[in-house]
C-alpha cells in the first residue's frame, strides 16, 4: 500500500504536479520496489519491441542495474549538497520512479503522436523523442526539488534540477541499457563456410554468348498491359566471388514474381559461376542493355521500373563487379544515372545493397526516382562474406519488411528499425541505410497498389532458388 502511494507520487511529478506531503515515510524498501518497476517496464518494452521468435538475454540486468546505482549517487550527492541526509531514500526513489515514467510517457508517444505528427522523420537521425525526455525528467525533477526544498529561492532549484537531470542523462550517450529480449536468429550458429565459387566456363566463350543470352531472357519478358500500372524488375548481383549476392539476386525474382503479381516481368543477371550458363550476366554492358530492352517492353509513362543492385561497394562509392578471371568494368553512381536516364522511364525506383551506397544518392536523386541504400555515404552495410547467405539489409527489406507490406517506402522504414536492432547487437557502427524519396513515384507506386493482391510470404530457401534458377 505504501508504495503504491509512492507510485502516485511519481505520476504526479510526471504530471508537473506535486508529490504529497509524505515523502518522509518513504524508505529503502520502497526505492528497491522502485528499482523492481524499472526491470519489468523494460522487460515488457523489449518483449513487445521483438516480434516472436524471441532470445531472453539476462545481460541487460548489468545496463540496468547501472541506471539503478546511478539514482543512489545522484541522490548521494544532492543530499550532501543541501546538507539534507533525510531526503537521501525519497529523493532517489522519486528521481528513480519520474525517470522511469517519463521514459515509458515518450516511448509510447514517440511510437504514435510524434510519428502521427511527422511521418516523413528519420528516427535514426531525429532526436525529438530524445529532446522530450530531456525536458520532461528536468521539469518532473524540478517539480520534485519544488516540494523538498520550497525554502529555496526558484533559481537555485532550477540549477539543482538541472544539474541531476545532467547527471542522469549523460551516461547514456557511453552506457547502453541493453534489451531483455533479441531476435532468436541472431545468435544462430554461422552456416558452413563453403568454397568460394568457381568459373568452369572458358571466360572467352562465356563473354561471347552474352549477347544472346540477354536477348533470350529480353524476349521472354512479357509486354505491358495498356491502362495496368505494371512492375518490371531487374535484379543485379555483380560480384561473384560470394554467393550471398547469388541468393539476394534469385530471392527478388522469386519475390516479386510469386508475391508482387511481376511474374513475366523480372530479368535476373548474376556473376555467381554456378549461374553462368543459365543467366546473363551481371555486367555494366548487360546491365545498360536490360535497362534499355526492358524499356522497349514497358510503357515509360504508365508502367514502374524496380532496380535491385547488390554486390560489394567501395568508399569511392562504385559497385564491384567481378567474375574471376575477367577483368570487368565497374558500376559508379554517373554512369548508373545516366543508363537509367537513358531508358526515358519515369517511374524508378532504385535499391542499392552494398557498402558506402549513400554515395549513389546524389545522382540518383531526381523526381523520377526512389532510391533505397543499404548504408550512408560514408559507412559499410553488414551480412556479406563467404559465411554469410544474405545481407543485412536484404533479410530486413527483402525476407522480412517486403513479405509483410506492399509499400517500399513503408518496408524500408520498418528494415531500417531492424537493421539498426542486428548492428547493435552485434556491435557493429550503424549503416544508417538512406532513401531519397520522390513524391510522383510513391503515387504511382500507390495506384500498383491497388491494381494488385499481394500473395502469400515467399520463404528464403537459397539451395531451392538456385535449383530453380539451373532447371
Amino acid at each position: 500500500m505504501e508504495f503504491a502511494r509512492t507510485l502516485v507520487d511519481g505520476l504526479r511529478l510526471v504530471a508537473l504536479r506535486r508529490p504529497s506531503h509524505r515523502w518522509r515515510r518513504i524508505g529503502p524498501g520502497e526505492f528497491w520496489l522502485a528499482a523492481v518497476l524499472l526491470l519489468a517496464v523494460n522487460f515488457v518494452e523489449a518483449f513487445l519491441s521483438v516480434p516472436g521468435p524471441r532470445q531472453f538475454d539476462l545481460d541487460a540486468l548489468r545496463g540496468l542495474s547501472f541506471y539503478v546505482l546511478l539514482a543512489l549517487l545522484v541522490a548521494w550527492a544532492t543530499c550532501v549538497a543541501l546538507r539534507r541526509p533525510a531526503l537521501f531514500w525519497p529523493f532517489a526513489t522519486l528521481v528513480l520512479l519520474a525517470e522511469t515514467l517519463v521514459g515509458t510517457a515518450v516511448l509510447l508517444l514517440d511510437n504514435t503522436l510524434i510519428d502521427w505528427l511527422w511521418p516523413g522523420r528519420d528516427p535514426d537521425q531525429d532526436q525529438t523523442a530524445l529532446l522530450l525526455w530531456l525536458a520532461w525528467t528536468l521539469l518532473a525533477v524540478r517539480r520534485l526539488f519544488d516540494h523538498l526544498e520550497p525554502q529555496r529561492d526558484w533559481p537555485q532549484r532550477s540549477l539543482a534540477a538541472l544539474l541531476v537531470t545532467a547527471a542522469i542523462a549523460l551516461p547514456a550517450w557511453f552506457i547502453e541499457r541493453g534489451s531483455f529480449f533479441y531476435p532468436a536468429d541472431w545468435d544462430a550458429a554461422p552456416p558452413e563456410v563453403a568454397d568460394a565459387p568457381v568459373l568452369t566456363i572458358e571466360p572467352e566463350d562465356l563473354m561471347l554468348a552474352q549477347p544472346a543470352r540477354l536477348d533470350a531472357a529480353l524476349a521472354a519478358l512479357e509486354p505491358q498491359r495498356p491502362g495496368v500500372v505494371d512492375l518490371y524488375v531487374i535484379s543485379f548481383g555483380s560480384d561473384g566471388s560470394e554467393r550471398v549476392f547469388r541468393n539476394e539476386t534469385l530471392y527478388v525474382r522469386a519475390l516479386f514474381e510469386r508475391r508482387f503479381g511481376a511474374g513475366g516481368r523480372v530479368l535476373a543477371l548474376s556473376n555467381d559461376p554456378d549461374l553462368a550458363a543459365v543467366l546473363p550476366l551481371a555486367i555494366r554492358a548487360n546491365l545498360g542493355a536490360a535497362l534499355r530492352g526492358v524499356a522497349s517492353k514497358m510503357d515509360p509513362a504508365e508502367d514502374i521500373l524496380l532496380l535491385f543492385v547488390t554486390s560489394h561497394g567501395s568508399e569511392a562509392h562504385e559497385l564491384q563487379v567481378t567474375l574471376d578471371p575477367l577483368p570487368l568494368a565497374q558500376v559508379d553512381p554517373a554512369w548508373l544515372a545516366q543508363a537509367l536516364d537513358d531508358t526515358g522511364i519515369q517511374h524508378r525506383v532504385v535499391a542499392v545493397s552494398a557498402c558506402f551506397s549513400g554515395g549513389f544518392l546524389p545522382a540518383l536523386e531526381d523526381p523520377r526516382t526512389l532510391a533505397f541504400t543499404a548504408a550512408r555515404a560514408d559507412r559499410p552495410s553488414f551480412g556479406c562474406g563467404p559465411d554469410s547467405d544474405i545481407t543485412f539489409f536484404g533479410r530486413a527489406w527483402l525476407t522480412e519488411a517486403l513479405n509483410e507490406t506492399a509499400d517500399f517506402v513503408d518496408a524500408f522504414e520498418r528494415a531500417k528499425v531492424a537493421i539498426a536492432r542486428r548492428e547493435k547487437a552485434a556491435g557493429y557502427d550503424p549503416s544508417e541505410p538512406q532513401v531519397a524519396r520522390s513524391a510522383a513515384v510513391e503515387a504511382h507506386l500507390a495506384r500498383w497498389r491497388e491494381g494488385i493482391t499481394p500473395g502469400p510470404a515467399v520463404p528464403f530457401d537459397p539451395e531451392g532458388l538456385v535449383a530453380e534458377a539451373v532447371r
